[in-house]
């Protein structure tokens, strides 16, 4: 939406810290990822930039999510794993689970859409152990219906449908109709 897109920038020339001003220019980068990749680049690069020059961390995590989906979209998925590579590498060293869990999701969609089954499965499944550590069942559902696909590309449909049907018994006790939608689809 360009009022949204337009209305963001507005925002940035009146914000007073770098930190909200790398967060603007991500939720621009994130809006034009969804519509229109190709214009995120100018803003997501922007955020990079400005996250690092002031050492905020969740700032240029963001940025480098955003520039990596950019790619994604674009089919450039090795410039899309460098960034999620980046990303993952120093959310590691960190140890923030959050986004160490959000690049390997990212990379597990790049290696499903690249052919590399078995990295995206390895990736999925390290996924959701951490989401079944913390109890996350929304995000337990969209990953085990992210195995299924995987498992459907390897011509596996037994692996395939015991990963849906796993998704559909947890949704249902949760009444996610769009999780069970996507499970019966």
């Amino acid at each position: 939406d360009q009022h949204l897109i337009d209305s963001l920038y507005t925002s940035i020339s009146k914000a007073h810290n770098d930190s909200l001003k790398v967060d603007l220019l991500n939720q621009i980068a994130y809006n034009y990822v969804l519509t229109t990749p190709r214009n995120a680049k100018e803003p997501a690069f922007k955020a990079l930039k400005l996250a690092r020059a002031s050492h905020y961390r969740v700032g240029e995590y963001n940025a480098l999510l955003r520039i990596g989906v950019m790619h994604y979209y674009l089919s450039n998925f090795d410039s899309s794993n460098c960034y999620l590579d980046t990303g993952l590498v120093k959310a590691i060293g960190l140890k923030d689970t959050t986004f160490i869990v959000k690049f390997q999701h990212n990379k597990a969609i790049n290696f499903t859409f690249t052919g590399h089954y078995k990295d995206a499965l390895d990736m999925h499944y390290k996924d959701l152990a951490f989401y079944n550590a913390n109890r996350d069942t929304g995000s337990i559902c969209r990953v085990l219906l992210d195995i299924a696909n995987v498992y459907y590309y390897l011509s596996d449909f037994q692996k395939a449908y015991e990963s849906a049907m796993e998704a559909y018994k947890i949704a249902s006790k949760k009444d996610n109709k769009k999780t069970l939608a996507n499970a019966l689809h």
